[in-house]
């Protein structure tokens, strides 16, 4: 797990969902604002790992085009090292979700086994856990993304595994109502936080 990363600042943590938002209305002109603040606040690997995150929930082409309207920020940056390693995704996945774990995971694999490879090897052995955002971070950003998309089955387990990790509901509620989208789905999140705790 990415325990040696701190918690960004509430003004990085602003500029990296709006990064996350823009990039989800797809509003080029703002991506390249939002990239430029997300730049300013974590460098350039900032922005990669806030599109790294992006992608895990919006899919490699959406990452893709909103990356393109960070390119300006990019391409002026000297390249990342290309050795990233290979963790554990399974005890990732475990550390996380703690004893959610085995049912969530036996119930993708009996959806779809190969989907179930790429969330252990992929999303959970070479993208979350590793980078600038922390692990409080991710899950609030993946929060946000989950309650944007209405998929709340798997936004209330990133809110369990958020507040596993010492996020507070109050903290939460503050980041639906202040960084949320659209606002439908993101009073739906204020409310259903309220409702849990």
């Amino acid at each position: 797990m990415n325990t040696a990363s701190s918690p960004l600042s509430e003004e990085a943590f602003a500029v990296a969902a709006a990064l996350l938002r823009v990039s989800d209305e797809k509003k080029p002109q703002e991506i390249a604002l939002a990239a430029t603040q997300v730049a300013q606040h974590l460098g350039v690997p900032g922005v990669r790992a806030c599109m790294r995150l992006y992608h895990v929930f919006r899919g490699i082409p959406s990452a893709l085009w909103a990356l393109q309207h960070c390119s300006e920020v990019i391409e002026n940056a000297p390249p990342e090292e290309d050795s990233w390693e290979q963790l554990d995704g399974e005890a990732q996945f475990h550390a996380l979700y703690q004893q959610d774990a085995e049912p969530v995971l036996n119930r993708i694999k009996q959806l779809d086994p190969l989907l179930w490879e790429w969330v252990v090897t992929h999303i959970y052995g070479r993208v979350l856990g590793q980078g600038l955002l922390s692990l409080e971070d991710q899950e609030r950003l993946a929060m946000l993304l989950l309650a944007a998309d209405g998929c709340w089955p798997q936004w209330e387990s990133h809110r369990r595994i958020a507040r596993r990790f010492g996020v507070s509901p109050i903290q939460l509620q503050e980041d639906a109502i202040q960084h949320g989208w659209p606002s439908g789905s993101a009073a739906r999140a204020s409310q259903q936080i309220t409702d849990r705790e």
